[in-house]
């Protein structure tokens, strides 16, 4: 767990493109600008924050919305939005 922190921390500190395959949402969450979801071909591509909330295309790619994604929906539902944070 230690050295997949550690490696997580170098690739944010890079100053190049790094390319990372990985089935961990949270993994691509913390480090991805851009996020492709790939089978057999591309299905999607675009930044964390427009795959991320796209519940539909989530669903029919077979991966699970990120926890914090979640929350944003739930308190959407619920009347608040981002710009009632303060």
């Amino acid at each position: 767990m230690k050295a997949r922190k550690e490696l997580l921390i170098l690739i944010q500190n890079l100053k190049k493109t790094v390319i990372l395959a990985t089935h961990g949402i949270h993994t691509a969450l913390s480090v991805a600008e851009r996020v492709f979801i790939l089978n057999k071909a591309i299905i999607a591509q675009g930044t964390t924050s427009e795959i991320f909330s796209n519940t539909e295309l989530l669903e029919a790619s077979g991966l699970e919305q990120p926890d914090i994604t979640k929350l944003f929906i739930e308190l959407q539902h619920a009347g608040f939005s981002s710009g009632n944070c303060h």
